[in-house]
């Protein structure tokens, strides 16, 4: 009798690790072994890669790339995307709400799914804190809303006195103390970076004294350094915090290097 193998995803391909002999073919069992990946039945000897991007996890259906098994760098077998162009639009996409039109939507239910031709006041993100408000995108800090940088200092008991300038992109902001500060911490805030992100610099040259500074931004502290260890701390300021692509608030576009554990999830 013929080797049947064994097609646990109904795609008429069959995997080697299990096989039946007999007659008759077996329900769930092909006659051949081809199969590349029996849990998935898009995954088979004929499957077609397309064009993936934008990186969205769908393809475009006018641009195959590949067939067979093998797995084609930048394509995926799903090729129903509406834009490659879009990382937004996409058949997989929600969209909530957003009256303030500053890229994050009130949920928790989206409004919409899918790919739209018109996307006026409506956000891929949901959680919003003010939605008739462009500067209360938190929590999440995308977009393009601004995020101010805080910069605290922890002075101790022989006081510090000087200047610390905080220079983001070019822009120098400075930051004077006293001895009257002695014993205390105090933060600033510098009107600071868009959240697509800024490089930034803590200059202590001009302080003397002992104390302790930390800038932050989104909540998130960056670096902390205290006069002597350090002149100048660069600072790498990237405001969006998820950067797992299985997460809503995920932007591809964003280099994120604080507050990842802002990642937003479906319920």
């Amino acid at each position: 009798p013929p080797t049947w193998y064994i097609d646990a995803d109904g795609d008429s391909y069959g995997a080697f690790y299990t096989t039946l002999r007999q007659c008759a073919q077996p329900d769930g069992y092909a006659d051949n072994r081809d199969d590349c990946n029996d849990k998935d039945p898009a995954r088979g000897p004929g499957g077609t890669w397309y064009r993936d991007a934008d990186r969205d996890g769908y393809g475009d259906v006018t641009d195959p790339c590949g067939q067979g098994c093998q797995l084609v760098a930048g394509c995926v077998l799903d090729a129903t995307d509406c834009d490659d162009g879009d990382y937004d639009q996409n058949p997989g996409a929600t969209w909530f709400h957003d009256e303030d039109e500053d890229g994050v939507g009130v949920g928790p239910s989206p409004i919409a799914t899918g790919c739209l031709v018109d996307t006026t006041k409506r956000a891929r993100l949901p959680g919003d804190c003010d939605d008739a408000s462009p500067s209360e995108a938190d929590p999440f800090c995308v977009g393009d809303g601004v995020a101010d940088i805080v910069l605290t200092a922890d002075i101790d008991g022989s006081g510090a006195t000087g200047t610390v300038t905080v220079t983001c992109d070019g822009q120098a902001t400075p930051v004077a103390f006293d001895a009257g500060d002695a014993g205390t911490a105090s933060s600033i805030d510098i009107p600071g970076p868009v959240a697509t992100g800024a490089d930034c610099t803590l200059d202590l040259t001009g302080i003397t004294g002992t104390a302790t500074f930390e800038l932050e931004a989104c909540g998130e502290p960056l670096v902390t350094t205290t006069v002597g260890s350090a002149a100048t701390e660069a600072v790498d300021v990237r405001c969006n915090g998820c950067n797992d692509i299985y997460a809503l608030n995920v932007d591809p576009n964003l280099r994120v290097v604080t507050n990842a554990t802002s990642c937003l999830y479906p319920q």
